[in-house]
Formats: structure tokens, C-alpha cells, sequence
């Protein structure tokens, strides 16, 4: 990205996201979407569903928040590169410092301030700290608008403190940062790019700044933790971090032995890679049983680390978390209660450890201890002392303890929470055809003539769309038509069709439907219609199978880019996989990776139903397989 890209970025970004806090605090809503006009509503809540109402609908944003909203317009516009015209950063900077002084007690709009100052290439380091150590100081008021955390700004305020060369207080603002939020590491550390060499993002450290941390105090534990730190973000993105991170994250550990928090990330480094490398995909044995396999060689790697740490400062939760996580993994509770109880005593209110715990307890079959467990976790999560990852899943749990201490009707109406809980979580994107479709009785809704507001050169006004559909009514009688051409109302014809009286009267459309029949492909129609079409084909059959195999590893990307660390496997002997990989959904932190297997045979004839169900046979929930051939299925 460009300087001005990454410009737009954050000011785009941070009032949409302002815009969304501000309406909904810190409460979620269901909206619609889109927002159901009166008539509609008043018709909903005539047949008795007044959940679809306009309560209950898209939520106006109230009179202030619509004009702060539009009070960064001018300065969107100031950094919009016209051609012919750059961006006028200097004076978007001025605007909001005016937003600033109209506003003293939103601290976030400073670590705006300071963002673009950097992405433009300011160099008036000094007004910049000015305005991160001005949001710091109002760190309750930052963390409410819901924009920015404590350790991303003191990020932010060690690359001012890299570029002013200030490599000691950037180590300490550093080190201020991880203290603050152990789990937020990666948000502190990265560049902007999927790779450590690349640098995007002016307002992050990159490697060259990390390296020179190291370069500066050679000498310094914290030097080569935090990138370590850096290179371990990266391991999301491929495996080839891995050992660079351990190298730095064990060489902190060198330095200073008595750091717990080196030692944990060091921990924490060493048992990612018993789920996010190859061999750790390739690895079936916590399926079938077998012992000694990849994961629990990488588990019990990582083990005396974690030990190590929650020895070195037994205050350190992480520490005894991972510990908790790693013991269980290796299916000793025992030690994983006692581990879950230690993080318990640090954090009385944690519900979701409340849970781990309980499921640790119900493996060893403590089922009264599993389900005093579960319902200390609920009554904290409903309460709103503590967070849950899944209200509905912990209802699940204790129904089933419930069952194991033969209390059914106690497990019945913990799953009808769990069904509650769910349905209450989802958002339903529902419009008018969907609502016709699942009730009937709302058939009578109309959206015959829709007003849209739309805007040109800054002025806005208001266009209509209409719906046009052709009723299914065959044939159409002579005498309607001689009606109308006397002045009869349509609908008051004798021989008005009775497709028209519904609508009028009723609402209801019958529309006239061509249904498309599809019909799959041909032979001919798969085979390549074009010279070129053919001189492909030809390349990838004048392969060998092997070279096929990677062939097919190289077309998943294409496929879509969530594809990610596809790699070949060996030639014999590799489960009827011959290419392995994952589909990242989401965005890290938060990100999900489903496994993902194909098989490539560079067959000359059909391909039959046995080869696919033998893939299909291999899948596990949320797998996804691939068959990659170059025949052509009838």
C-alpha cells in the first residue's frame, strides 16, 4: 500500500468504526438488511410478529453521533489523491487537530492524529508523542471508544521512538506494551505484510528496526524477545518463521534465565508448532491413538517451559494457562486441574477457565466437580462478571454432566438454553421475499415503490425503485381490455384475471416463471475449444505424476487466496493425500484454519465414483477435499 492508501485506510476505518460504537455502545444489535418501511412495519405487527418490526430493525443514529459523523468528510477529501493533485496531508492534519479541539475528550482522534502524521512522513516527532502520550494518559476514555488498546499505542509510540532513535525508550515502551496484555503480542508486533522482509505499514516496527534493537543492545534480553515476537506473528502465514523465532526467544532466555515471560513466549512458540506446521497436519495420532506422534513430541517440548515460567513468577497467568492447555492436550488432568485451579486463584472471575476446568474434571469423571464447574462458569458469564467463547456450549456440557449424575431433567433444560443461547447470538440477514417464503401470513407485505436516497456532488436527493413483474395469467379476456378502455377501474371488471384481484387486493404476486434447466456439461463441452486452450492441456499432461502433484498445489491459491501453506506430500506411503494445506477464515488474531486435502491423478480416462468417495471417506467435519484430474466427467 501507498502512504495515502494507508492514510485512508485509518481515517475511513476509524470513523466507521466510531460511527458503529457510538450507536450501539456496548451492546449488539440485529439489524436487518435493510430497515422496513412504515407500511411494512405496521402490517407486520398487525399479523402478530412485532419481532420483524422497526424497533427491532436498523437503529438511527441519533442527531450528535450523525454529526460527528460528518464532520470527517472534509478530511477524507483533503487526502483523496486526485489525479494531478496529491493528497493535501498537511492541512487533514490541521482539520483534525480543529477535531480535536472540538473535541478534547476523544483521546482516539490524537492516535488518529499521530497515525497519518507517520504514514505521511512527518517528521515533528515530538508533536507526535505529544498526542500518543496525551491518549495514554487517558487510557480509560481510550479503551471506551472501543478504537484503540493500551498496547497498540505504546507500540505505535515505540516506532516513534525507533525513528527519533531512541532505541532504549522503544525497548521500554515495548516491554510496557507486553506487560500490559501478554495475549496482544500480535497486535504489537507486525509489519503490515504476510512476510517478515515486508514493510507496508509506516506506523509498525519492521524488521530492520527490530534488527537494529538487537544491534543496540546485544546485551539485552528484551532485544531479542521482541523479535522473536515479531518473527512469531509470522508463523501464521508459513512455518519458516518458526525457527527463527525459537533462535531469538531462546537466546532471550540465554541472556536473562530469569524471565518468566521470555520463557512462556518461548513455550508458547514451541507448542503453536504442534498445530501449525506440516507435520503437525500429516500427524493423525490424537485420531488413532498412536503413541509418540509429532503433536505430543512438540506438547511435551513446550512443557518445561511453561513450567519453568509459572516457577519463575507464579503471578504470571499465561504462564500457568498454557500450562493448564499443554497438560490437557496430553490427557493428564490431574495435573491440569491443579494447573486450571492456580490460574483460577490469579482470576476468581475467569468463566472460560471455570469450564476448561470442568471438561478436565469430567474426563477423569469427576462429574459433580465437572458440573459445579460449568455452572460457576454460566453464573459468572450471565452475570457479566466474566466472558465465555460459547454460553451455549457450556449449557451443553453441563447437560451432559447432568446426565452422567442422573439429573435429565436438569440436562433437558440446560440444551434448551443451549438452543436459546444460539439462536439469540445469530445475526439473521433476512429480506422481504425470505419473510413471505418462511411466513405466509405476511404475504400482503409490499414493496411495490421503494424511496432510495442517493447523492451527486454533495447533494443529496431521492430516487425511487419500483418492481416490474409479469403475473402468470393465461389467456387475458378481450373484455377486460374493452373495460379499461372505457374508464373501468381494473380491478372492478367482471373480467378483471384473478391474478390481478389478489394483487390488488391482497398483495399477493403469482409472477410468471421460466425455470432454467440446468444441465451438466458434455464431454465436448470440457475439452479445450481453442489452440491455446489445447496447448495448455497438453503442458500439464506432458507431466509426470509427481510434477502433477505440485501442479495441483500451485492451482489452489487460484482457486481462492484463503488457501494457505499447501504443501506436496511425499510420494508412497501418504494416506491418499497427495497435496495437504488450510483455509484460513478470518483475520489474525482471530483467525480459523480448516484442514484441507486433494488428491491429483493425471488420469486419461472418466473419473469414477469409487476414486471420490475414497476422498470423500477420508474428510472429517469442516475438511475440505479437492480432486484435481485432467479427464473429462461425463
Amino acid at each position: 500500500m501507498t502512504r495515502t492508501h494507508w492514510i485512508l485506510v485509518a481515517v475511513v476505518l476509524f470513523f466507521v468504526l466510531v460511527g458503529v460504537s457510538q450507536r450501539n455502545g456496548n451492546q449488539k444489535t440485529v439489524p436487518a438488511l435493510q430497515p422496513l418501511t412504515n407500511r411494512e412495519a405496521s402490517l407486520i405487527e398487525a399479523t402478530g410478529l412485532p419481532e420483524f418490526a422497526s424497533e427491532h430493525n436498523a437503529r438511527p443514529v441519533s442527531t450528535p453521533n450523525q454529526d460527528f459523523a460528518r464532520e470527517p468528510q472534509p478530511i477524507t477529501d483533503l487526502l483523496i489523491e486526485k489525479p494531478g493533485a496529491p493528497p493535501k496531508t498537511g492541512q487533514a492534519i490541521d482539520a483534525l487537530g480543529a477535531l480535536i479541539a472540538k473535541h478534547p475528550d476523544r483521546p482516539d482522534l490524537r492516535v488518529l492524529r499521530a497515525s497519518v502524521s507517520l504514514v505521511h512522513g512527518g517528521k515533528n516527532y515530538q508533536d507526535t508523542l505529544a498526542d500518543i502520550d496525551a491518549a495514554l494518559s487517558a487510557e480509560p476514555k481510550l479503551v471506551a471508544t472501543g478504537m484503540y488498546k493500551k498496547p497498540t499505542v505504546l507500540a505505535l509510540r515505540a516506532k516513534v521512538d525507533v525513528l527519533r532513535g531512541d532505541f532504549k525508550g522503544a525497548l521500554d515502551d515495548l516491554a510496557a506494551a507486553v506487560t500490559a496484555d501478554p495475549d496482544a503480542y500480535s497486535e504489537v508486533f507486525r509489519s503490515g505484510g504476510v512476510k517478515p522482509e515486508e514493510d507496508t505499514d509506516p506506523t509498525s516496527l519492521n524488521k530492520a528496526d527490530y534488527d537494529a534493537l538487537v544491534s543496540s543492545f546485544p546485551n539485552d534480553f528484551r532485544s531479542y524477545m521482541f523479535r522473536g515476537l515479531f518473527h512469531l506473528f509470522f508463523a501464521t502465514f508459513g512455518e519458516k518463521a518458526f525457527p527463527l523465532a525459537i533462535a531469538d526467544l531462546r537466546r532471550a532466555t540465554e541472556i536473562d534465565p530469569s524471565s518468566a515471560l521470555a520463557r512462556c513466549f518461548l513455550g508458547s512458540a514451541v507448542y503453536m508448532m504442534a498445530y501449525r506446521t506440516e507435520a503437525a497436519w500429516r500427524d493423525l495420532s490424537d485420531d488413532t491413538g498412536a503413541p509418540g506422534g509429532y503433536r505430543n513430541q512438540m506438547r511435551n517440548a513446550a512443557l518445561p517451559h511453561f513450567q519453568r515460567a509459572a516457577e519463575l513468577d507464579p503471578k504470571l497467568v499465561g504462564a500457568h494457562a498454557n500450562l493448564a492447555a499443554v497438560q490437557t492436550s496430553l490427557k493428564r488432568y490431574p495435573e491440569a486441574i491443579a494447573s486450571y485451579s492456580r490460574v483460577l486463584e490469579l482470576q476468581p472471575n475467569n468463566a472460560s477457565v471455570f469450564n476448561d476446568r470442568g471438561l478436565a474434571k469430567a474426563e477423569i469423571r469427576d462429574d459433580f466437580g465437572a458440573f459445579s464447574d460449568y455452572s460457576e462458569a454460566i453464573r459468572l458469564a450471565t452475570k457479566g462478571d466474566g466472558t465465555l467463547g460459547s454460553l451455549s456450549t457450556t449449557y451443553q456440557n453441563r447437560a451432559k454432566a447432568s446426565l452422567r449424575i442422573q439429573r435429565p431433567d436438569d440436562a433437558i433444560a440446560d440444551y434448551g438454553r443451549a438452543i436459546a443461547t444460539t439462536l439469540k447470538s445469530q445475526i439473521f440477514m433476512i429480506q422481504l421475499p425470505q419473510i413471505r417464503e418462511m411466513y405466509p401470513e405476511l404475504r400482503n407485505i409490499l414493496d411495490d415503490l421503494v424511496g432510495v436516497w442517493r447523492s451527486e456532488n454533495n447533494n443529496r436527493f431521492e430516487n425511487y425503485r419500483a418492481t416490474f413483474t409479469i403475473l402468470k395469467e393465461s389467456p387475458i379476456a378481450w373484455a377486460w381490455l374493452d373495460d379499461l378502455v372505457s374508464g373501468t377501474a381494473p380491478a372492478d371488471s367482471l373480467s378483471c384475471p384473478l391474478a390481478w384481484q389478489k394483487w390488488v387486493s391482497k398483495g399477493v404476486v403469482t409472477p410468471l416463471q421460466a425455470a432454467v434447466k440446468k444441465v451438466p456439461r458434455s464431454v465436448a463441452d470440457q475439452r479445450p475449444c481453442s489452440p491455446e486452450e489445447s496447448a495448455v492441456l497438453a503442458g500439464f499432461q506432458a507431466l509426470t505424476d509427481r510434477e502433477f502433484e505440485f501442479a495441483a498445489r500451485q492451482l489452489l491459491p487460484l482457486l481462492d487466496m484463503g488457501f494457505v501453506d499447501a504443501q506436496v506430500t511425499r510420494p508412497t506411503q501418504d494416506g491418499g493425500r497427495d497435496v495437504i494445506a488450510s483455509y484460513r477464515i478470518g483475520e489474525p488474531p482471530h483467525e480459523r484454519l480448516l484442514s484441507v486435502y486433494a488428491e491429483a491423478k493425471k488420469w486419461k480416462g472418466g473419473v469414477g465414483v469409487k476414486p471420490v468417495a475414497r476422498l470423500l471417506s477420508r474428510l472429517k467435519h469442516r475438511d475440505l477435499g479437492f480432486f484435481v484430474d485432467l479427464s473429462a466427467t461425463i
